[in-house]
């Protein structure tokens, strides 16, 4: 041990919200038969709103060994109370949503940075960083009588924030299961029933993580990034429309009985639908193959919900640095040239096959249209003055 160190810190620190937003809106309109008119805005505010307060406490340790290996790691703790949040309210109040002071929210995690200087002389040097990190974060309570607040989203697909529950649930649909034998419940149709307001699970990752190296040899130099992620989830609306217009791949096949799904059953064909006709007896119904894409897979939100693991190479970069004696034909003290690729492969994830990218999401919950990943390919010339 040729470095330790151990280190506390406590902080409070409180968030407000605009000026514009304290009260509530009022928004000029056109006179109305030379009287003067205003519309009021859809979320009531009081005015007496107070700052939100977020308290952390950290606990964390810093050692090195031989001046090569070091270890930094923290423990932290962050309890965030009088959230201002906005609530939905009867519409016969005269107003949509009302503003309020509620709720706390415990966040808990650790964070690991492992670094080292693998080789290091005077041709050649090996760096390496390497981090990961876990936190989770649960919904203590919100307001008096609220135990749930929708954070995002509409219908029968949302992401809610339940007491006792970690942040960020999303909640959808499922198909309906026959108690008496465990299988979904078919209509006659070959429709299947379903229910609403079903908590699919959290899109909360169980751990994040980063792995840098750089490389020199002489004066050449290496490095690449990597970062990736386990657990969470995404919901993938792209993957509805594309089955639902008959455009994905697998909207093309053929049955059990060897005929194309997308001709009708009367002909033999038709998707093959097995279920209980919701008395604890067996069903089987051909269905369209419109009708299952289009109208069954859509029932179940777990058909377009996907696991947000990844791993993928960041950047890589290969760089060289002149000799002095060529830096300074430029005036400068040193001249380094350099090729980088970014955002250059994803490795691994559940999603990449169907052409989704879960480290490049739009929203935490959801990927609604995501076009076709680009990576960038460029040189660059540095010169030291």
């Amino acid at each position: 041990l040729t470095f330790g160190k151990v280190r506390l810190a406590y902080a409070s620190v409180g968030s407000d919200i605009g000026f514009a937003e304290v009260n509530t809106a009022l928004t000029g309109r056109q006179p109305f038969s030379g009287t003067p008119a205003v519309t009021v805005g859809d979320i009531y505010r009081s005015g007496r709103i107070r700052p939100a307060l977020s308290k952390s406490l950290e606990i964390g340790t810093e050692l090195k060994f031989f001046n090569r290996l070091g270890v930094d790691f923290a423990y932290y703790k962050n309890n965030n109370i009088d959230q201002i949040i906005n609530v939905d309210v009867s519409n016969a109040s005269g107003f949509n949503q009302v503003q309020i002071n509620a709720g706390k929210i415990q966040s808990t995690g650790w964070d690991l940075t492992l670094t080292g200087d693998i080789l290091s002389d005077r041709n050649k040097n090996w760096q390496m960083i390497f981090n990961l990190g876990s936190n989770t974060t649960k919904v203590v309570e919100l307001a008096d009588g609220l135990n749930v607040y929708l954070y995002d989203g509409s219908g029968d697909e949302r992401l809610e924030h339940w007491v006792g529950k970690e942040w960020g649930t999303l909640v959808g649909r499922k198909y309906k299961v026959d108690p008496k034998n465990g299988k979904n419940v078919l209509f006659a149709s070959g429709l299947p029933d379903y229910v609403t307001n079903q908590e699919i699970g959290s899109v909360l990752p169980d751990f994040t993580g980063g792995l840098i190296n750089n490389f020199r040899f002489k004066n050449f130099e290496l490095s690449f990034s990597i970062d990736f992620q386990k657990g969470g989830l995404f919901r993938s609306v792209t993957r509805r429309y594309l089955e639902g217009a008959g455009l994905a791949a697998e909207t093309v096949g053929v049955n059990d009985k060897g005929n194309d799904i997308r001709m009708y059953p009367s002909l033999g064909g038709g998707v093959r639908m097995d279920g209980s006709d919701g008395n604890g007896g067996d069903r089987t119904v051909y269905i369209p193959a419109r009708n299952y894409y289009y109208t069954a897979a859509q029932r179940d939100t777990r058909n377009f919900v996907y696991d947000a693991s990844y791993v993928k190479l960041r950047e890589v970069r290969l760089g060289y640095n002149f000799p002095t004696s060529v830096a300074s034909k430029l005036y400068a003290k040193n001249a380094n040239f350099s090729v980088f690729v970014s955002n250059a492969w994803l490795i691994y994830a559940e999603s990449k096959d169907l052409g989704i990218d879960p480290s490049e999401l739009e929203a935490s919950w959801t990927e609604g249209g995501q076009l076709s990943s680009t990576r960038q390919i460029g040189a660059a010339l540095k010169l030291t003055f």
